[in-house]
């Protein structure tokens, strides 16, 4: 009874939290309650249960709900951790602000109370050890899947650059690829900076590039209203959004000559799916660096790390090379992988008690 109480008492503090957030106004306070109770009718609507998995981020006021549910259906909490929530709140906010250290102890307090724990990287485990005092962490990583191994052919390059409307331009172009969210937590300025040297390497070693981003988020209009600036001819950056097949996203994928990746990562622990999908497509990739969690998602050997303009445009320097980009793609296809369902066969389903 402490624990439900408690937990009610926790409700009310996040709605007059959001509503001195937002001046007094009902907006968020609003979509704060509503997400609490959409939140608890599902998890309550499920019935019986033995466990639920619950991945964070977001961690507010979601395990909250979950722990509060599941305690009352006499079942366990198991939290999968793909990156620290407040870390994410802190790159648009300050880590010093209201809501930051509000988010933050939240996120420990409830994460916590979980029984079991599964994280996608030995240095977020370290993490959840340090910070959260949680013991027993399971690592499970992302990895490509066995469809992504499996899939045979693709797209042509032609195919491809036909795709993002680029028809008859094949001959002596090659193609970038990078899959994004535009969110805070990528570093695209690197890639404006590099931009005005990668005409010039293009120039010099004969080729022509096309970069294409995918996806939509905050930062993407402010990244073509640059790129709409430059004076760029060997060059050419495409940005699309909207859905396709999972079937045409791999084909895609495959069509292209390398894959980048500019993931920063707000916590510095979590390793970006993107980087397993560009891998598993046979794809080289330059990756930001960021420290050790990516290196545990991508070896040097696989492609590059650049943690600048002046890194990245090195790494594709050596990608315009066909020889260096064939040996790479050796390098990457010939590689030994775990797939994701190997990964959560082996090491999910003991702490779910025996059951993936």
């Amino acid at each position: 009874m402490t624990f439900a109480l408690f937990s009610f008492h926790s409700v009310l503090f996040f709605c007059s939290f959001v509503w001195r957030l937002e001046g007094g106004g009902g907006g968020l306070i609003g979509r704060g309650v509503r997400v609490i109770v959409s939140l608890g009718r599902v998890l309550w609507g499920m019935g019986r249960m033995e466990v639920c998995l619950v991945q964070a981020p977001p961690a507010v006021p979601v395990l909250m709900v979950a722990r509060v549910v599941t305690w009352l259906r006499g079942a366990r909490l198991v939290v999968d951790w793909h990156n620290i929530g407040w870390t994410i709140l802190g790159m648009k906010r300050g880590e010093g602000s209201l809501a930051v250290r509000f988010y933050r102890g939240q996120e420990r307090f409830w994460g916590r109370r979980g029984d079991g724990h599964m994280c996608v990287s030995d240095a977020m485990r370290e993490r959840l050890g340090r910070e959260f005092g949680l013991e027993g962490v399971v690592v499970c990583r992302d990895r490509v899947t066995s469809c992504q191994l499996s899939v045979a052919g693709g797209m042509t390059r032609e195919e491809a650059l036909e795709w993002m409307g680029f028809e008859g331009e094949g001959e002596g172009v090659l193609i970038g690829v990078s899959p994004t969210s535009w969110t805070v937590d990528e570093n695209f300025g690197i890639l404006l900076e590099g931009l005005p040297e990668l005409e010039r390497v293009c120039g010099e070693a004969g080729k022509r590039l096309v970069l294409a981003l995918s996806g939509e988020g905050p930062g993407r209009e402010r990244f073509e209203k640059v790129v709409g600036e430059l004076s760029l001819e060997r060059v050419r950056v495409r940005v699309w959004t909207g859905w396709v097949p999972a079937s045409e996203y791999r084909g895609f994928l495959m069509a292209a000559d390398f894959g980048m990746c500019f993931h920063a990562s707000s916590s510095g622990d979590d390793v970006p799916m993107k980087l397993f999908d560009l891998l598993g497509a046979g794809l080289p990739v330059a990756a930001y660096d960021y420290g050790a969690a990516i290196r545990e998602g991508m070896s040097a050997e696989e492609g590059c790390f650049f943690s600048d303009a002046g890194g990245l445009v090195a790494g594709v320097r050596v990608f315009l090379d066909d020889g260096e980009r064939e040996a790479l793609r050796k390098r990457v296809a010939g590689r030994e992988r775990v797939t994701w369902e190997a990964e959560w066969e082996e090491r999910a389903k003991c702490l779910l008690g025996g059951r993936a």
